[in-house]
């Protein structure tokens, strides 16, 4: 866990999640009753299939975006490029940005490395690279980092 202290609020926020750049963090789900608003979040992206809360979160706005964490498969490609094209989106309004998963790994990095790609211009090897030094628990499924890894600019 790591301490947030929001520059809108002066609010202390205790959440499991990393930045990685500039309003763009990547973490675990967090609990239904966590006002990510006030913890300075515009938006949070829910990646686990299996946590797709409705109606939570304060002020952020939810995206949901769950998928399996397990094969990379073509259903798996096309929500999480899905999500990583709302991630920029939002990002480029200047929207703070939280993309999450049951644990903060797999699948809110494999989110996150695509956005980072996107915002970046970088290859997938590179944004696969970064995630992983800004979160050192991510993206250790393998047929997720193979598939960025395959990945140009």
């Amino acid at each position: 866990m790591i301490q947030l202290v929001t520059a809108r609020s002066g609010i202390g926020c205790r959440i499991d999640a990393h930045r990685l750049i500039e309003r763009l963090w990547i973490g675990s789900a967090p609990s239904r009753d966590k006002d990510l608003g006030a913890c300075g979040f515009d938006a949070v992206v829910l990646c686990a299939e299996e946590y797709q809360p409705r109606g939570a979160f304060g002020s952020a706005t939810a995206v949901h975006a769950g998928f399996d964490d397990g094969e990379m498969d073509t259903r798996t490609a096309q929500v999480a490029s899905g999500a990583a094209e709302e991630v920029v989106r939002r990002w480029r309004r200047g929207e703070r940005v939280l993309v999450t998963c049951m644990a903060g790994r797999n699948r809110s990095g494999l989110v996150s490395a695509l956005a980072l790609r996107r915002i970046g211009g970088v290859t997938g090897r590179q944004a696969l690279r970064h995630v992983q030094m800004m979160r050192p628990t991510a993206l250790t499924n393998p047929n997720f980092a193979n598939f960025l890894a395959t990945l140009g600019a």
